[in-house]
């Protein structure tokens, strides 16, 4: 296995003979172009190479919308003796799950599900208050930004191209 860090595969062919991959270096700028019998596609949800080998997807139905604020806040205090990369709200006020994005900077991330029919505006105009309910403590908050999103999923058609030598993996299939 050749691994090229830095580099994006840009275009999949299948030919007769083989399964070309050509790809660049993101930083340098230059090009590679690599031949065998089996390509595994492993780049993601929005893969642009798994339909180039003519391997679709269909999309499920939606599964909930949520409200992401990113805000920086010294939490050490409150997380110091139980590290952890997702902390679960779960109180009257707020339901969600504290995400660290770089904790050592207070960098953090509230994602809270909204319920159906929930009025976006309503929600995101208290946002400071969402954070000091998921917080349960009174410290410094500074808002970075917010966004609300709707998960789905997605899934691939099939797990492999149509001769059975390119196959997807991981986020490429679902």
């Amino acid at each position: 296995v050749d691994v090229l860090p830095g580099c994006e595969a840009t275009t999949v062919t299948v030919t007769d003979a083989a399964v070309r991959v050509d790809c660049i270096d993101t930083e340098g700028g230059t090009t590679y172009r690599f031949e065998s019998d089996f390509a595994v596609l492993a780049d993601g949800v929005h893969s642009g190479l798994r339909e180039q080998v003519g391997i679709g997807t269909h999309a499920g139905p939606r599964l909930g919308t949520l409200l992401d604020i990113h805000f920086t806040a010294d939490l050490r205090t409150l997380t110091a003796d139980r590290a952890s990369v997702l902390y679960w709200i779960l109180n009257p006020k707020v339901s969600g799950v504290l995400i660290t994005v770089s904790p050592d900077v207070g960098d953090w991330l509230l994602e809270v599900p909204l319920r159906a029919g929930a009025a976006c505006d309503q929600v995101r105009g208290d946002q400071l208050g969402l954070l000091r309910a998921a917080i349960g403590a009174d410290v410094d908050v500074a808002i970075r930004g917010s966004r609300t999103w709707s998960m789905g999923s997605t899934m691939a058609r099939d797990w492999a191209d149509a001769t059975n030598r390119v196959f997807v993996v991981g986020d490429s299939a679902h």
